[in-house]
């Protein structure tokens, strides 16, 4: 019986994606049934849920902060809002509304920040450069594969981080490869080669991977 995956799953059903009968990943990794799919979504709406109080609890201690506030407080609010912007690209449904409302939260904080710093050009400097890494960071936060690696408790293990790789789309590639320097993309490449090598030994020829394994190597030649 084929299993029906969510059409906005979270990341450990997204994982399960990846895996399912996919020759790239070990043998012991490709089989998912319906009890480790039903595992998985449960633990992402246990997720969801956690995310959701906290989500609440931020906007209410936002609420109720006062014109005299102490700067400490702000960038306590601000880190959490970081924290749960990032959590929230990774979960399961749809949280753009969710998103969209802590961009609005972490603007205000910054702007906050922005007022203490004052006249002093080294602090505006650290800040407009935070705001950009900031920009840039968000923009990765849209592949679902780099939520997933950037995670704490990552389902992406060092065993399946190279399948994982080469089971993505070229884009998808690409954005991820930002996110090692070039001696990780040197052994990235040297495993891939070998899991491919391995498959294609199985009758496996898999040329979408193939290509994935020449961006890998594009990668190394650019850096």
């Amino acid at each position: 019986m084929p299993l029906n995956f969510s059409q906005r799953p979270g990341c450990r059903e997204r994982d399960l994606q990846r895996r399912l009968d996919n020759p790239l990943y070990p043998e012991s990794m490709q089989h998912v049934d319906a009890g480790m799919l039903e595992a998985a979504r449960h633990e992402d709406a246990e997720e969801a849920t956690a995310f959701a109080e906290a989500f609440r609890g931020l906007f209410e201690k936002a609420a109720s902060l006062d014109a005299n506030v102490q700067s400490d407080v702000i960038l306590e609010l601000k880190q959490t809002a970081d924290q749960l912007y990032e959590q929230a690209a990774g979960l399961a449904g749809d949280n753009h509304q969710a998103q969209a409302s802590l961009r609005r939260l972490i603007d205000v904080l910054m702007r906050a920040v922005r007022t203490g710093a004052g006249n002093d050009p080294q602090a505006l400097s650290e800040i407009e450069q935070e705001t950009e890494a900031r920009q840039l960071h968000m923009t990765m936060l849209e592949t679902p594969l780099i939520v997933d690696l950037l995670r704490p408790d990552s389902p992406v293990n060092a065993d399946s981080l190279v399948p994982a790789l080469l089971s993505s789309e070229a884009d998808e590639l690409g954005r991820a490869l930002q996110l090692f320097d070039s001696e990780q993309i040197l052994l990235l490449h040297a495993n891939a080669q070998a899991v491919l090598e391995a498959c294609r030994e199985h009758g496996y020829e898999l040329p979408e991977a193939w290509r994935r394994l020449q961006q890998i190597a594009d990668a190394v030649v650019v850096m």
